[in-house]
C-alpha cells in the first residue's frame, strides 16, 4: 500500500476505466472510494484496516457495501500489483497467510487461544476471532513489536483510531 504513490498516478488509473468503457457510476464509485483513502491517510495500514474502519462500518446496504468492497478491490490491484481493470474480477492467486508472518511468540498466542476457544466456542466464531486477532498482532509487528509486553496504548490508538 503507497497512498503517496496512488495519489499521484490515480488518473492512469482512472482515464484506464473510461478507455475500457466502464461505467460512469463505476468510475465514480472508484473516485469516491479514493477520496476516502486520501481524506484518511495515515490512519490505517493495509486495504484489510481500510475497508474494516472506513467501508464496512458506514452502514451501507449489502449491495453498497459489495460495491464499495469492488472499488476498493479495483484500486488494491492497481496500487499493490499493478493490474489494471479489465472487466473480469481481480483476485491474487495467493495471498500470504498473516499467521504464517506472525513472529513464532505471536504464534504461540493465537495456537494457545485457538485450542483454548475450540473447547467451549463455535468453530466459526474461533475462527472470527483468531483472524481479528491476527490482523491486529500483524499490525503492531509493523511498530517492531515483538510481543505482548511490548505492546503500547499507542499502538493500539493506532490500529483504532
Amino acid at each position: 500500500m503507497n497512498i503517496a504513490q496512488l495519489k499521484l498516478s490515480q488518473k492512469k488509473l482512472l482515464d484506464n476505466l473510461v478507455s475500457r468503457g466502464y461505467d460512469i457510476q463505476y468510475i465514480k464509485g472508484v473516485k469516491f472510494v479514493l477520496r476516502l483513502l486520501f481524506e484518511h491517510e495515515g490512519c490505517f495500514h493495509s486495504y484489510e484496516q481500510f475497508a474494516e474502519k472506513f467501508i464496512r462500518t458506514r452502514g451501507y446496504t449489502k449491495a453498497t457495501l459489495d460495491l464499495r468492497m469492488m472499488h476498493l478491490r479495483t484500486i488494491q490491484a492497481y496500487d499493490e500489483f499493478g493490474h489494471y481493470p479489465d472487466k473480469k474480477s481481480f483476485v491474487p492467486l495467493c495471498y500470504p497467510s498473516r499467521y504464517n508472518m506472525l513472529n513464532p511468540s505471536f504464534r504461540k498466542v493465537i495456537d494457545i487461544y485457538r485450542k483454548r476457544a475450540a473447547e467451549h466456542k463455535k468453530k466459526s466464531t474461533v475462527k472470527m476471532e483468531t483472524d481479528a486477532v491476527t490482523m491486529f498482532l500483524f499490525e503492531m509487528q509493523k511498530f517492531h513489536v515483538s510481543s505482548l509486553d511490548e505492546i503500547k496504548e499507542e499502538h493500539v490508538l493506532s490500529f483504532f483510531p
